[in-house]
């Protein structure tokens, strides 16, 4: 309880890493901070705003599993942030919404593969997967 009121300090003076964690914490019940989904994504959009690439891609993957159209189009732009930052995991994510066009993403499957195959080569191993699956070999 009493790292939770100092991380809420940092959080609340405008350092990043302090807003992920609180973030984090308040979309689910850890350390005994309450659930509240909101205020999670809040402090994660304030870290990701500010460039916390594991703030984009966690605040990507709670707007993906949302299951909504609202929820795609928000997942689609913070993959595409962090994707754009050089993170494999977001190039992989990102990957299966530019194959699709989900998210209001201009589908695109000849860019959808080639990040694919930048994720996996760039060592991510579920991306090496994934591409060997839809595409065959990796180059």
């Amino acid at each position: 309880e009493e790292a939770a009121k100092w991380c809420a300090a940092a959080a609340e003076q405008g350092y990043a890493p302090a807003q992920y964690t609180l973030g984090r914490h308040y979309s689910q019940i850890m350390n005994g901070v309450e659930n509240d989904l909101a205020k999670g994504v809040l402090w994660l959009s304030r870290a990701a705003e500010q460039g916390l690439i594991r703030a984009m891609t966690y605040l990507a993957d709670l707007y993906h599993n949302a299951g909504t159209d609202e929820g795609d189009v928000l997942a689609a732009k913070w993959y595409a942030a962090a994707a754009g930052r050089g993170d494999l995991y977001a190039e992989k994510q990102y990957s299966l919404y530019l194959a699709s066009g989900r998210g209001n993403v201009p589908k695109d499957p000849v860019a959808a593969k080639a990040m694919l195959a930048d994720a996996a080569h760039g060592g991510l191993k579920e991306a090496e997967l994934l591409y060997r699956e839809k595409y065959g070999v990796l180059n």
